[in-house]
C-alpha cells in the first residue's frame, strides 16, 4: 500500500523519509511542504489526515538503498518516544512491534535481478545490440 507519495526537495535522506511516515502513520497532523515554483523554494502548510495506525506497524518492505536502513533506524527511534519495545518492561507504554532493521523486508526481486547478473555475467553474455550483430 502506497501510504505517501512526497517529492523531497533535500534529496532521498532516510531521515527524511522516516518522518514523513512517522507523521502519516500517526494522527491527523499539520506538515510544512517545500515546493519549487519558478525557481523558488516556497512552503506551504497543510492539513494531512493520519492513518492513525502507529502502534500496528511491525514490517516496512522496500528497495534495498542505503537511505532505507536509515529510514528504519530513525523511524524505530521516533517511535521509541511513544512505544516501548522491551516486553519484560512495565513502563505503561504500549508496545512497539516495529524493531529498525530487523523489521525491513527486502524487494526480493531485486535480489533475484543481482544473481541473473552475477551469472549473466560468469557466462560471459553480451548485450541485445552484440547478440543481433551475431545473429544478422
Amino acid at each position: 500500500m502506497v501510504i505517501e507519495f512526497t517529492e523531497l526537495i533535500v534529496g532521498k535522506l532516510g531521515k527524511a523519509m522516516a518522518n514523513i511516515f512517522f507523521d502519516s502513520i500517526g494522527p491527523n497532523f499539520k506538515r510544512e511542504i517545500e515546493t519549487i515554483i519558478n525557481n523558488i523554494i516556497t512552503t506551504i502548510t497543510e492539513e494531512r489526515i493520519g492513518l492513525n495506525c502507529r502502534e500496528k506497524l511491525f514490517i516496512v518492505y522496500g528497495d534495498n538503498v542505503l537511505n532505507n536502513d536509515i529510514f528504519c533506524d530513525y523511524l524505530y527511534n521516533l517511535l521509541l518516544h511513544d512505544y516501548d519495545d522491551d516486553p519484560t518492561s512495565n513502563t505503561g507504554l504500549p508496545k512497539c512491534y516495529f524493531h529498525g532493521r530487523p523489521s525491513r523486508i527486502r524487494c526480493i526481486a531485486y535480489l533475484i535481478a543481482l544473481v541473473v547478473g552475477a551469472v549473466l555475467k560468469q557466462l560471459k553474455s553480451g548485450t541485445y545490440a552484440e547478440a543481433l550483430a551475431l545473429v544478422a
